[in-house]
């Protein structure tokens, strides 16, 4: 995960979202955000850029420029590879290769 930034979005009202935030922002890669404020999820709904409409939502920015979104079961599948890697006794990269589409907005 060094050679790339990590974006959670996730809600207080889903509490795997928030076993996932809380697992994943002990990492200095990931930035969390709740979309419980109105004002914050009126934003998120709104922006043409991502299109995030669902929670949890994973965007996983790479240093190529290259964004990877991960929604709904693909973030969970994504936070379950990334608890498995860790908890690899022996591990030797906590790089992810995912099977997931990859979105560029580079």
């Amino acid at each position: 995960m060094s050679d790339e930034i990590i974006v959670v979005y996730y809600s207080n009202y889903f509490p795997k979202t928030v076993e996932m935030k809380e697992y994943l922002e002990n990492s200095e890669h990931v930035r969390t955000l709740s979309v419980d404020n109105i004002d914050v999820s009126r934003r998120i709904l709104k922006d043409e850029t991502y299109k995030i409409k669902f929670v949890p939502t994973i965007l996983s920015l790479k240093e190529d420029g290259t964004i990877q979104i991960y929604e709904k079961d693909a973030a969970f599948s994504y936070y379950e590879n990334i608890k498995r890697i860790n908890e690899e006794p022996d591990r030797k990269s906590t790089r992810l290769n995912s099977s997931h589409t990859v979105i560029s907005y580079a």
